[in-house]
């Protein structure tokens, strides 16, 4: 269990602003930044910190897109060279990067 004043970091695939909640609940690896963030601080941590070092803006899923599509998994892409050249420029997926500490015991 994670101590009073502990900390948790989360790296997880960024869904596109504006996505619906059905597309970003992770069924597509993606997740609605404002979500996880919600459910953290509902469950009681602060959100102390976040960085822009995993952000990649050229990940930009379209409506029927999963996030294995890109590397390493290039998943979609196993029987297609220029799909995977393609995936591969674009690089790794969006992420976001956050840090929550729990709270102190009161």
């Amino acid at each position: 269990m994670l101590k009073p004043g502990g900390v948790v970091g989360v790296v997880q695939h960024m869904a596109p602003p504006g996505r619906s909640a059905e597309w970003a609940d992770g069924s597509r690896g993606y997740m609605n930044r404002n979500v996880v963030i919600r459910y953290f601080e509902n469950v009681g941590f602060e959100l102390v910190a976040e960085s822009d070092i995993n952000r990649n803006p050229d990940d930009q899923p379209g409506m029927d897109d999963i996030v294995w599509r890109l590397p390493p998994s290039l998943r979609t892409s196993q029987d297609d060279p220029a799909l995977w050249v393609h995936y591969e420029e674009i690089g790794e997926s969006n992420r976001m990067t956050l840090l929550f500490r729990k709270p102190e015991a009161s």
